[in-house]
């Protein structure tokens, strides 16, 4: 059983509205992830119904289904909107897709869903073939939203992961992978032009456990535990592996004149594995609390100039995930709470 102690507090940050956070800009609540790889899941009324009661506030969903967008309607969660991978090289190559796919999953719902960003795409690779599919997509979908001025305020972007990076610690070295370049360059181009969020899917996790970057550095590091500076970067001293790896993009992206696009964590959590020496319920429970503690104090990675948007993944555990991503979750199928 995980500590009363940490129960309670995340019932406050569950609860609390962040009234206090007057001036910070965009405003910080948690958020959240929809994947549904389970077949003893709630119905998506009761999940949003679920969310609204908890506190939580953002909504990532990893598909346009449709029995989640309706239940989204006049809940006002805030929902970054999924495109599947089976339909980028539809949306970039054949003609009307990306209209009948706004048309399908967006228009129907404007002014009841709060649809702030689709994020085309999830877990693609710079190697993988269909990440060349992943501008023109993104255009597509950019140009219809922009002939409708009550949609010109949704974001078109993708998630990347630190397999984008060729380096990741320090995070002043961090550069984005060469050999992909022509690939990488022309997505965050396109960002910078209109659409000025990275989402990055970032588990401390497992950049701590799988990069000998990080053998000689505390495990506090990546649990986001640490009052003090643990690692020094030049001028920039950080607290935390996830400040770090947020940072990480931001020095990439500088590397190839990109400065004012934001980066959000559209991913991030720890599981709880039976027999994995890191994956312990009382890590788990410590990584959880220290990020939501992070957003009630509209922390900020130290170069960047807003909060940083962050997404718990996942709502769920799920049955029918791959490996140890069935181990992330804040609630069980029934709802119980896990922490």
């Amino acid at each position: 059983m995980f500590s009363s102690l940490f129960h309670g507090v995340l019932t406050y940050l569950f609860l609390s509205q962040f009234q206090n956070l007057a001036g910070a800009f965009p405003p910080v609540s948690i958020g959240v992830t929809y994947s549904r790889l389970a077949n003893n899941l709630p119905p998506a009324q009761e999940t949003i119904d679920l969310c609204r009661q908890k506190g939580l506030r953002k909504i990532r969903l990893y598909k346009p289904h449709k029995d989640a967008l309706n239940a989204l309607q006049h809940s006002a969660l805030e929902v970054i909107l999924g495109v599947g991978n089976e339909d980028i090289v539809k949306l970039a190559f054949t003609k009307g897709f990306a209209e009948n796919w706004v048309n399908t999953y967006v228009r129907p719902y404007k002014g009841a869903v709060g649809f702030t960003m689709i994020a085309v795409g999830h877990g693609i690779n710079p190697g993988d073939r269909l990440a060349q599919a992943l501008v023109p997509a993104m255009q597509a979908l950019k140009d219809i939203l922009h002939t409708d001025e009550e949609l010109l305020t949704i974001y078109v972007t993708t998630p990347v992961n630190i397999n984008w990076l060729s380096e990741i610690h320090p995070p002043s070295a961090a550069t984005f992978d060469a050999r992909y370049m022509i690939t990488i360059k022309p997505i965050v181009e396109f960002l910078q032009q209109g659409s000025p969020v990275m989402l990055c899917d970032l588990y401390p996790y497992y950049a701590y456990k799988q990069n000998p970057a990080y053998k000689d550095i505390a495990l506090d590091y990546a649990l986001h535990s640490s009052s003090t500076v643990m690692v020094q970067d030049g001028n920039i001293g950080y607290t935390n592996m996830l400040d770090g790896l947020i940072d990480a993009f931001m020095f990439a992206m500088e590397k190839v004149g990109v400065l004012d696009v934001k980066v959000y964590v559209s991913e991030t959590g720890w599981p709880i594995s039976p027999g994995v020496d890191l994956a312990t319920p009382q890590n788990a429970e410590t990584y959880i609390l220290n990020v939501f503690k992070r957003l009630s104090a509209a922390a900020k990675s130290p170069k960047s100039r807003w909060p940083n948007q962050i997404f718990i993944y996942n709502l769920y555990l799920q049955n029918q995930a791959i490996g140890e991503t069935r181990n992330f979750g804040l609630f069980r199928p029934n709802k119980q709470q896990i922490y």
